[in-house]
């Protein structure tokens, strides 16, 4: 689907990360939020597994929970652990009041640091499940309305864009990780192809397409990166 740019570091053992042994096809993973949102981990092996219903609605301040790291716990215990960081991930705040869920915020954040670096290490090999619930999250944080262009609220075209105010979109502290997130996840020579075109589909890049209205010039520039871009015209001739 897209080239992979070998990036893995040599001498690295990988752990592969998979859905804890049990007698039921399913066990519910309840995170600690306001929602109670339950995350559905299917553990008998399927060729493509449905992705989960992931809550995005803020929880109320001091809900979130304060995971320990990937690396802290248990091989058996890190696929739950996983999706459950995914869901915390997930959450969109409001960042236009600063003051408002600053610790949620940064738990977050955090999270997100934290599977970036799992992704351009390539410490841990990511079942298809976790795989397709990452892109999930991705595209819950990066797809979304954004405001009208300067032009479209007064009606004319500035034809000299230097003149009108630069747009920066608040949310960017978590924005930017999601981006290097999936830039990563692109590049990794880790990454299956076959199971990533599945999820990083052609309505995938069409959101992805979407976004270069954006005014943000940090944004624009994430969306040229060379992984991204290869990404995209790889499906911008398919037809859907």
């Amino acid at each position: 689907m897209f080239k992979i740019i070998k990036g893995k570091k040599k001498g690295s053992k990988q752990e592969a990360i998979e859905p804890p042994p049990g007698p039921n096809p399913s066990s519910d993973v309840t995170v600690n939020h306001a929602s109670r949102s339950a995350i559905l981990i299917d553990q008998q092996p399927i060729v493509r597994p449905p992705l989960t219903t992931i809550s995005t609605s803020p929880p109320q301040p001091g809900v979130v929970e304060i995971l320990p790291m990937l690396k802290d716990v248990p091989v058996a215990d890190r696929h739950v652990l996983f999706l459950k960081k995914l869901q915390i991930c997930s959450y969109i705040f409001d960042f236009t009041d600063t003051l408002k869920n600053t610790m949620e915020k940064e738990i977050k954040k955090q999270n997100l640091l934290e599977l970036v670096e799992l992704v351009q290490s390539g410490s841990s090999k990511m079942n298809e499940i976790m795989q397709g619930e990452m892109i999930k999250m991705i595209s819950l944080n990066i797809f979304r309305c954004l405001p009208p262009q300067a032009h479209e609220n007064t009606g004319t075209e500035n034809l000299d864009p230097e003149e009108d105010d630069m747009f920066l979109d608040p949310s960017w502290p978590h924005l930017q990780v999601v981006y290097e997130l999936l830039l990563r996840y692109v590049v990794s020579s880790d990454t299956d192809t076959k199971i990533a075109k599945r999820y990083l589909n052609h309505s995938f890049v069409l959101n992805l397409l979407d976004l270069f209205d954006t005014e943000d010039p940090r944004e624009r520039l994430y969306l040229k990166q060379k992984g991204i871009q290869e990404l995209v015209n790889c499906w911008r001739f398919l037809e859907v």
